[in-house]
């Protein structure tokens, strides 16, 4: 049987250049890892990897933490698999009448689904995540274990026969508690993530928020559908591991929370 080992992190809140604080971190985690004696295959990162949705703050975040941490973990950028969070979200991009329009054309599991379907074509609706796109797809050029990738989801066969797929429940974020029952992730946008690794034994999501930001008309049909086609969940935002299982009739689900690298 083979082992594969994910380094699951969340929460770095970088905002711009290196300092004394993030090189202790990122060192430390490379020499908590080589202690343990126990090589790491790939890198789950839950979203909020930097405080501002900017391309020079993906840059910086990518330039003193995330290249150095690959580096000396001996992975490739392609190892790096990351879901989006409210941070990655460019406020300053956000047309406030756009998004307020789409929030309220949400009444249902059925309106929810159909405005998401429509959205993935239409850049105006989502491109206050363009720079994170951006980032995201310059770490995987090439990358032949990366099966679908849109506005809304990532998802990766895995050599090793495991299937993830990153979720992007922060598409109508604005950031911090206002956001509670208020956010978007359609059960259509699960089901298209999921295609491309159907067939794989294993499937693990990672979503950066939990259930109980997603609108009220949405959440529960969500949670049900995540516990009955994924293993495990990562998740982010709360800064607290937390790990809990979600169980049904036919499959059970652990949820690992990465906790936080950043105090903020």
């Amino acid at each position: 049987m083979t082992v594969v080992n994910f380094l699951h992190i969340s929460d770095l809140h970088h905002s711009n250049g290196d300092d004394p604080v993030l090189a202790r971190l990122r060192d430390a985690i490379v020499s908590d890892v080589q202690q343990q004696h126990t090589p790491i295959n790939y890198i789950i990162f839950s979203g909020d990897l930097v405080e501002s949705g900017k391309a020079e703050c993906f840059e910086s975040a990518h330039q003193y933490f995330v290249s150095p941490l690959l580096e000396g973990l001996g992975l490739s950028p392609d190892s790096f698999l990351y879901c989006p969070g409210n941070h990655e979200v460019d406020r300053d991009a956000v047309d406030s009448v756009v998004r307020t329009g789409l929030l309220t054309l949400i009444t249902d599991r059925e309106s929810c689904n159909k405005l998401s379907k429509g959205a993935e074509s239409k850049v105006s609706h989502y491109e206050w995540l363009n720079a994170y796109l951006a980032y995201d797809t310059n770490n995987h050029q090439g990358d032949s274990k990366r099966k679908s990738f849109g506005p809304f989801h990532s998802s990766y066969l895995l050599p090793e026969g495991i299937g993830v797929v990153c979720l992007n429940s922060a598409w109508l974020a604005w950031g911090g508690d206002a956001d509670r029952g208020k956010l978007v992730l359609s059960e259509y946008i699960i089901e298209k993530a999921v295609q491309s690794i159907k067939d794989a034994p294993i499937r693990i999501a990672v979503i950066h928020h939990p259930f109980d930001y997603l609108m009220e008309e949405i959440a529960l049909s969500v949670r049900k559908k995540v516990q009955a086609t994924f293993d495990i969940l990562c998740t982010g935002h709360i800064h607290s591991p937390d790990p809990s299982m979600i169980t049904g009739p036919l499959n059970s689900c652990f949820v690992c929370g990465g906790g936080a690298l950043s105090s903020q």
